[in-house]
Parts: C-alpha cells; structure tokens; sequence
C-alpha cells in the first residue's frame, strides 16, 4: 500500500544515487559549516564538558569536539548534536518550528568517519536528513509545538536515521525500517523554555544518536514498523491527532528542497526572537539612542511568541535565550551579535532586568498571520523627550527570504569557531569543508577537526 511517508522513503533512497546539482551541494555545504561552527562555540559549554566525561568512556572512531579520544558514532552524535544546539546559535526549518543542523550533522559525520565516506556522497545524506526534518515537522503541525512538544526531539530521531541510512545506501525498504526504529524515540517537551534546566541543549543530541542506532540496527536486520510516521498510532497520529498534516510528507517532492529554506541565525537565541533583536539594533543604529533614553517598548509578534516568550525571571541561560524582554533589553545594552554577551552576569544585570519593566508584547494580526513561515516582529520604542520610532521585519536576516550570503556564512563560521579554537585552525577547517564538494574524503576534515578541538 503506497502511502505518504512510502513516497517520501522512495524519493530520498533514489536521491541517495542521483546526481545532484552544485547548487544543492553548496547549500548542503554550508549548513555543514554553519553547524560545525556552533558546536566548536558550543563544545566549550558546561553542558557539553559534563556529557564529554560520561561520553568519554565509549571509545571508537567518530570525533567529539572537545574530547580527549575519538568516541564511538553513538557517543559523538550525542555529544556534538547536544554541542551544535547548545547555544541557540545552530539553523531552524522555520515552518517546521525544528532544528535540523545540530540533529543531522552530527549523526552524518560520526558515521562517516566510521566508515570513511566522504565527498559528495556525506554532502547528499545531510540534504536528505534535512528533507524528512523539515516535511516531517511540517506534518506534525505547529499546534503540536503549541502543546510543548519540542518537535527538534519529536521529528530529530527520523531526520538523522534518513540521513545516515542514504550515506550507508539504504533501499526505501531499509529506511523505512531505521525511520520506524527512530520513531520509537520522539520525544522532547519545553518546559524549559519555563523552568529552565540543561535539557533543551541535549535534544538535539538525543535526536542525533537516536538516528545513528536506527540505522545501524536497519543496517543488521532489525525491522520497525512501516506505518511509524502515518499510519494508526503512528508518530503523527500519537502527537499531532486531529491537526495532523500527512500530506506534508510528500507535496512537491524533488522541486524545492529544505536545505534550501533553512533559516541561518545570526543572534544566540530563540529562532522567534531574532526580527525583534534585528529590528532593536537597527533602531539603535539608525537613531542613535541608549538605554537610558527609552521611556517604553512595545513589541507586537505572534500569539506564540506573546504567550511562550515572555518570561520576565528567567531562571537560567537557556530561559533568557527564550525571552524577548530579556533579549531585547541585552539588544538595547550591547551588540547582540557576539555569542558571549548572553551570559548569567547578563541575567542578574541590573539594568537589564529593571528595562525588561518597560516592554510590553502583543500579537500584531500581520506578524501572527504569516507565522510559523515568517516569525515577524514590529517594534515601537518611544524616548523619553516623546519621539516614537517603529521598525517592522518579517523575515529576519537568514531566512531564505532574506539570505546569508556565502560570504556571510563564512563570517559567522570564523566568529563561532575563532573563539573556540583560534582564527588558524577555523581557516584549515573552512578549506576542508570546501573540498567536500569538489569529491575529497573525510580524512582532511577528521584530522583538522581533531587538531582543532582537541582540549589544550
């Protein structure tokens, strides 16, 4: 019986053995980067260095950023997917509201340094992970996230089992096995966005490994069920129910492909959050004001960011990476584009927590009408000698609206990973993952990447 998710598994085993186009490759190219450029700044994290020290005992092949020895593929796709999520820096499918650099990066390059695959063949397998995260997440719906479901853990587990099921030449039939393995570890809520916690940073990682043990057990023999996505009691039906989309699975498979719509950050918090960040340092820069003179700030955006983005104490780092009042005030203190000024001095400010008083959030019907696609923000600051300057954006800086230039890319990636292994060893790595492109294997990146992120 043919269904949506059997489409969608023949679609991406066939693209597995196709030619793609240079252009694919490049978006796939540097999503690749982008990621590793948040999880080198990430590896450095407490979070991180407390699952380094309990990874640490599984040794294999795969590199972990930070660690003293090669993990196993396992141990590595937890550490660095928990790594490239780690600080709110790594890409999102905005529609899809998911993650899936951080989930399907890490997975690809653990297993394909296992098995030394390299080139254009690891470049493929990360378009094919970011297909099934972002169709996938499409079909759960938004309503799904709107619950607390943190859909990077919920679609996570299937997107990197795809994606290291075609790197290992997976037929359809044996990457619907490793996707209904995967599924039976879609899990993830947000009550950290709330309560704060670590957890949110090991979503991504848990997602990750999931997909690394899907497919190796896929790979030895071990079936799962055919109907995991959307059949009955299947992952859409379990999670999504009456507001499941199925047909997202596959509508218009092959004429436009997610690697391609995937939204770059360029501030070290919530995906949600980055118009209202743009539209405050573009204020600031246009009109020249401080802090000292906003009488008040008003920020219309969605119901969701109204209602899941507006903690006014936020317990720990991760909650204020989650709050507009906090991230907005940090914006009218600093430049919010260094990684490093999201930090627990930042929390305790004083000055940032008396200017989180004197903003207000609503939901603007523009911005909550193109949400999730867009995640808009229009922000009216008024000063206190009584002039009121407004900027709206609906599509931040990054989006695929708005994008990243290749040059940009590599900016952000330099920035991420000077500050983690110095300015020379992130210029080696830009040159090896360049060559991926041009059919180079994995040695030359494994040996920088080990060099790089070995602890001093």
């Amino acid at each position: 019986m043919r269904t949506h998710s059997s489409e969608l598994f023949e679609f991406l085993s066939e693209f597995g053995s196709r030619e793609a186009s240079a252009e694919l490759l490049q978006s796939a190219s540097n999503r690749f980067m982008d990621t590793l450029g948040c999880a080198l700044y990430g590896g450095g994290q407490e979070w991180t260095q407390i699952l380094l020290k309990t990874a640490s005992k599984s040794p294999g092949r795969s590199t972990a950023f930070g660690a003293d020895q090669p993990l196993t593929a396992e141990a590595a796709a937890l550490c660095n997917g928990t790594a490239a999520h780690g600080f709110e820096l790594d890409d999102v499918l905005t529609d899809a509201l998911a993650h899936p650099g951080a989930v399907v990066v890490p997975a690809v390059l653990a297993v394909a340094e296992e098995e030394k695959i390299g080139g254009i063949n690891l470049l493929k397998a990360v378009v094919v992970g970011y297909e099934m995260m972002g169709r996938l997440g499409r079909a759960l719906g938004p309503q799904a996230s709107g619950r607390g479901w943190h859909l990077t853990c919920v679609a996570g587990p299937a997107a990197s089992a795809s994606a290291v099921g075609v790197l290992l030449g997976f037929n359809a039939e044996q990457l619907s096995n490793a996707v209904g393995i995967a599924c039976a570890s879609a899990a993830g809520n947000k009550a950290f966005s709330v309560t704060g916690g670590m957890v949110k940073r090991l979503h991504a990682g848990l997602a990750s490994r999931a997909g690394v043990l899907a497919a190796r057990l896929a790979e030895a023999g071990f079936t799962g069920p055919s109907g995991a996505i959307d059949g009955q009691y299947g992952l859409l039906d379990v999670i999504s129910g009456a507001q499941k989309r199925p047909e997202m699975l596959d509508a218009a498979l092959g004429e436009r492909f997610e690697v391609d719509r995937t939204m770059i950050k360029t501030y070290a918090c919530c995906a949600v959050l980055q118009t209202t960040l743009e539209a405050v340092t573009k204020l600031r820069r246009l009109h020249g004001f401080d802090a000292r003179a906003v009488k008040t700030m008003r920020v219309g955006s969605s119901e969701r960011a109204a209602s899941q983005n507006n903690e006014r104490a936020p317990a720990d780092l991760m909650a204020a990476q989650y709050s507009l009042p906090f991230c907005a005030s940090l914006a009218m203190r600093t430049d919010p584009i260094d990684p490093r000024a999201f930090s627990f001095q930042a929390i305790s400010d004083p000055n940032i927590k008396s200017f989180m008083d004197k903003i207000e959030m609503y939901v603007d019907d523009t911005m909550q009408a193109v949400y999730p696609r867009s995640m808009g923000a229009k922000v009216s600051i008024e000063l206190s000698d009584g002039r009121v300057m407004e900027q709206a954006i609906v599509d931040a800086h990054g989006t695929d609206v708005v994008p990243y230039s290749d040059a940009e890319l590599e900016v952000k990636f330099k920035r991420l990973a000077g500050l983690a292994i110095g300015d020379m060893a992130a210029e080696r790595l830009v040159i090896a993952i360049a060559d991926l492109k041009r059919g180079k294997g994995i040695a030359p990146l494994s040996a920088a990447l080990r060099t790089a992120s070995a602890p001093a």
